[in-house]
This record gives C-alpha cells, sequence and structure tokens, in this order.
C-alpha cells in the first residue's frame, strides 16, 4: 500500500505549512506523489506505516524537532553538479575575479558565498575557477563558504568525495585529472588545493544571518522554490550582508525583477549576474 494513500488534506497542509516554514520551500497543490517519492524511505526508517503517521510524529514526538528536519533536508531538492550552465563560471573566472583582484589589492582579502550548496560541486568548481585563472592570488585571504539547511549533504561535501556519475556531470577530464584524486570504488577525492578554500556550515536562508561583508554570492537555483515574499526577504538580507561592490550570481531562470529592485542585472553578459554599484568588467 501506499504511503500517502491514507493522507488527509489536513495531513498535507501540515506538510506545506512545515515546510514553508522551516525552509521556505513552497509545496503547491496537488503534490503528494512528491512527498511519497521523497519521504516514503524515511518512513520505513523509522517505522512509520505511512505519511499521516509521519505528520503525527512530526506534531506530537518528543523526537518531532530532529524528525522535521530530516523531512526538510529529503524534501528539499539537493540537485548539484559542475560549472553547472557554464556561462557563469567563465564570466565570474575571465571578468569578476579580475575586478575584485584589482579592488582588493589592499587588503587581499576575498569572501565568496556559495548557498544552499549541497554536496559542494558548485563551491569546488568556484575553487577550480580561482586556481585556473590568470591572476596571481599568493598571499591573499581567500575564503569560499558553502551553506545548507541540510547536514547530510554538507557532510559529502567536507569530504570532498563524488561519484564517477558526478564528476562526469560538468568536470572536464583535464580538470578532473588535475585537481581530484581517483579513491576507492568509483570515487573521485577533491585534492587540498581546492579544500584550503572551502568552509562548510550549516545555514537556513530565512535565519537570521551570521555572516557579512561577502563580495561575491552564488544564490543559484534557489529562489525558484520561494514564494515572492521570501525571494523579497532573501534578496534584501543578503544585499544588507555583502559588500558595497558586492555581485550577486542567480540561477538561468531567476531574476530580481519586480521582487527587489536594489540589485541591478549586469547587462550583455549571457547569465544572471547582478550588482549593488556599477562595476568596470
Amino acid at each position: 500500500m501506499s504511503v500517502a494513500a491514507n493522507l488527509s488534506s489536513s495531513d498535507y497542509q501540515f506538510f506545506s505549512d512545515v515546510l514553508k516554514e522551516k525552509s521556505g520551500l513552497v509545496l503547491g497543490l496537488n503534490k503528494v506523489y512528491l512527498l511519497e517519492s521523497r519521504l516514503a524511505p524515511l518512513c520505513k526508517s523509522l517505522g512509520f506505516k505511512d505519511l499521516s503517521q509521519l505528520a503525527y510524529e512530526m506534531r506530537f514526538s518528543a523526537d518531532k524537532a530532529s524528525i522535521i528536519k530530516k523531512v526538510c533536508c529529503l524534501m528539499t531538492t539537493n540537485e548539484s553538479l559542475f560549472f553547472r550552465d557554464k556561462a557563469p563560471f567563465e564570466h565570474f573566472q575571465k571578468h569578476i575575479l579580475k575586478y575584485f583582484h584589482e579592488a582588493r589589492s589592499d587588503s587581499k582579502k576575498l569572501r565568496i558565498w556559495s548557498a544552499a550548496c549541497s554536496t559542494g560541486q558548485e563551491a569546488y568548481s568556484i575553487a577550480m575557477c580561482l586556481e585556473e585563472s590568470d591572476l596571481n592570488w599568493k598571499g591573499w585571504d581567500i575564503q569560499i563558504f558553502g551553506t545548507d539547511i541540510c547536514d547530510a549533504v554538507l557532510e559529502r561535501a567536507r569530504e570532498g568525495s563524488f561519484s564517477s556519475m558526478e564528476v562526469a556531470r560538468g568536470l572536464p577530464d583535464y580538470l578532473l585529472s588535475k585537481y581530484f584524486d581517483k579513491g576507492e570504488g568509483n570515487y573521485w577525492l577533491a585534492k587540498d588545493v581546492l579544500k584550503k578554500y572551502l568552509n562548510f556550515k550549516i545555514f537556513n536562508l530565512l535565519d537570521r544571518f551570521l555572516y557579512s561583508d561577502f563580495d561575491i554570492i552564488f544564490l543559484r537555483n534557489v529562489l525558484i522554490y520561494f514564494d515572492k515574499d521570501d525571494k523579497e526577504k532573501v534578496l534584501d538580507k543578503v544585499y544588507r550582508h555583502s559588500a558595497g561592490d558586492s555581485v550577486l550570481f542567480l540561477g538561468a531562470a531567476e531574476s530580481t525583477f519586480s521582487i527587489y529592485n536594489k540589485w541591478t542585472p549586469i547587462q550583455g553578459v549571457g547569465t544572471a549576474i547582478f550588482e549593488k554599484e556599477k562595476l568596470k568588467v
């Protein structure tokens, strides 16, 4: 029997409300199939007969906070691949890094944020762009912060371990051989030359921001899951906690138009990049 067979409309609404409050995810109508496909393994592992029991335990169990956290983690789309869409990373490496190399030449300090980073492919792609650029980063203090709401995916990101299938999705062979070692089985391990930049931490975009003064923010393919109010809140918080000349990368299908007008799109770059002030890049 399907774990969603006895799911009532009130329980469905409860799942929707929890996901919206805790992760920003808007479940929408008639997505029972999504709940079932994502949460059936959790029901099985916890010994719950169906989603109705899972909803009950999320309401009343002494362990409800832990269960809700697991639900939010499983329902969050953890789709990630190396150099996704190519164009953003090409512009980042060729132009954005050049600007900040000059603009931060005195402090030699650069802060980059990969938000909702999942298993880390985006953050590692950023690190490879730094290494592959023709700029001299010797003596620089560079940190790439990767954040996500899910502990499990962050642990994988810290390990820097990727399957052969994962590295085949967007990672050129020459970069694979240069920056990864072959591990056991069909896994590849990121080298320390990349890991030295990376710092992965759990963080929810809807919570109070703990960090500030980011120079470059990758917030790609995240806002599409939020409603307009939460999109505006996140864009505003990112704006207020970033440097005066910061740059924001969104996903190809995302925009700030009619949502938050303080981020200005950079024209003619073939991808969704926004700036606080006019940059000469």
